[in-house]
């Protein structure tokens, strides 16, 4: 089973609207539903992280764009499609500038934020360029 987190980009915080919920479909829209009937387009507003089902040494999830701090290095957890990758941004110029992670390496980093939440964290990743 997939698990997402919602972003959302209008508010700055993660989605936490208990009286709603939001229902991703095929073609990738985003609509927010109340009591199974009305729907409201939200696609341009919500911004969703995909769980990896891995945690850190202090039990916290990480997610794609999580921010983490491994051996006094940050990284930018990014999922490609297929698997997560720890992404360090060092020597762009390579075919392949990740890092793998391993689940032992999983374990013993620490989520230090979110992309979305944090934005400003992403200027600890080195040679990080805002796209």
């Amino acid at each position: 089973m997939l698990t997402f987190k919602a972003w959302d980009k209008q508010n700055k915080e993660w989605y936490d609207d208990h009286s709603s919920k939001l229902v991703i479909h095929l073609d990738g829209k985003i609509t927010k539903c109340w009591n199974n009937e009305l729907m409201t387009d939200v696609t341009d507003r919500i911004e969703l992280a995909l769980y990896s089902n891995k945690t850190d040494h202090f039990d916290n999830e990480i997610m794609d764009h999580s921010i983490v701090k491994y051996d006094d290095k940050f990284y930018l957890i990014k999922f490609d499609g297929t698997e997560f990758y720890a992404h360090a941004y060092e020597n762009t110029w390579q075919d392949n500038p990740y890092d793998f992670f391993g689940e032992s390496d999983y374990y013993a980093c620490e989520v230090v934020g979110h992309a979305f939440e944090n934005p400003e964290l992403l200027d600890k990743i080195e040679d990080y360029e805002r796209r």
